[in-house]
């Protein structure tokens, strides 16, 4: 019996005092409204993107659709990226941890900044198409692919930088 309730006990403190500082309504409020966003993700990615892929397949141009195509990722993360800095907004967290979600919200908004670079380059590829008369297409694509891997380095190394990693001693490695 006494295990009860020490259980007990321990359930009503941490329901009273929350964790990490923060009460459990304030957690579940944070919780719901991350959720809201999930689901506004579902609707940009049904509803939305569908509609910008009918739109771009009724024009005779390659370059709406190649664009289409290449934001449907970063499109659907950025609701996720939103809900989770409205909802860590919303929770009042100690200094300590303050400093840990604003990195995690730095992070957040840099890989989708990168990666938003990162999907725009194969679109730019349909209009770098008059460089076959001077490159081989070949060598188009290893630049291409070049600037990707480029992109994603320092994309990772920002990411890296923010939580205070510090890359040049692993570049100079």
């Amino acid at each position: 019996m006494d295990i009860f309730k020490n259980f007990s006990t321990l359930f009503v403190e941490v329901w009273n005092k929350g964790i990490l500082g923060i009460d459990i309504f304030q957690i579940i409020i944070g919780l719901g409204i991350f959720l809201i966003f999930l689901l506004f993700r579902g609707l940009i990615s049904k509803i939305i993107i569908n509609r910008l892929k009918k739109i771009a397949k009724s024009t005779t141009n390659k370059l709406d659709d190649s664009f289409v195509s290449a934001m449907e990722g970063p499109a659907r993360f950025f609701p996720i990226v939103i809900g989770f800095f409205i909802a860590s907004y919303y929770l009042e967290f100690s200094p300590e941890s303050q400093s840990f979600i604003d990195n995690v919200n730095k992070s957040l908004v840099t890989i989708l900044i990168f990666w938003l670079i990162h999907q725009f380059i194969q679109p730019v590829t349909y209009l770098l198409g008059g460089l076959e008369k001077v490159l081989t297409k070949e060598l188009i694509g290893w630049i291409i692919k070049s600037l990707k891997v480029l992109i994603f380095i320092l994309g990772a190394a920002a990411v890296l930088e923010l939580w205070g990693i510090k890359i040049g001693p692993i570049i100079a490695g």
